[in-house]
């Protein structure tokens, strides 16, 4: 997870520069670590 929000909070941040590209590309890593981290919580059994 944490990963995921870092990479999204590295977007917000060159988006806020700018660095539109760099944004689009950290954006898409917190998107795909996010998903992996739903998919975790969606496979634990409680």
């Amino acid at each position: 997870f944490s990963r995921g929000e870092r990479a999204l909070n590295r977007a917000w941040s060159a988006f806020a520069d700018g660095y539109e590209e760099e944004g689009r590309k950290y954006l898409r890593f917190g998107y795909e670590d996010l998903k992996e981290t739903l998919q975790a919580i969606k496979s634990l059994r409680v």
